[in-house]
């Protein structure tokens, strides 16, 4: 069983503190990881961890997306998915044999 929502309580075990949210693709491969920054709106969250929720005092959520190639090979990761300012971690392009040559970090070339 893959997990959906994890949750952090106080010492106390009465108050959520965070909420961290997974979405799967209909490979159940992990697509979307969304840790939400609203406490105020901890019980009523996005059906999706792809999809922002409202901001609160906290901020944005902060969502990280993967993106995957008809092969199942992980293409780019994708930080601050949804915010004005998504920025691709890693991308990532493969050979006709499934070898990444070149992989792109951050904006900057690496060789493998």
């Amino acid at each position: 069983m893959r997990p959906i929502e994890s949750r952090l309580y106080d010492s106390n075990g009465s108050t959520r503190l965070a909420i961290s949210q997974t979405s799967y693709d209909s490979l159940g491969r992990t697509q979307c990881i969304a840790q939400r920054m609203n406490p105020a709106v901890f019980n009523s969250l996005p059906s999706s961890a792809c999809m922002p929720g409202t901001p609160g005092a906290n901020g944005a959520d902060r969502i990280s997306k993967t993106v995957f190639d008809a092969a199942g090979q992980v293409t780019r990761a994708i930080a601050a998915y949804g915010a004005s300012l998504v920025q691709d971690a890693v991308t990532t392009t493969y050979t006709a044999k499934g070898v990444p040559p070149m992989r792109q970090k951050n904006s900057v070339q690496t060789r493998r």
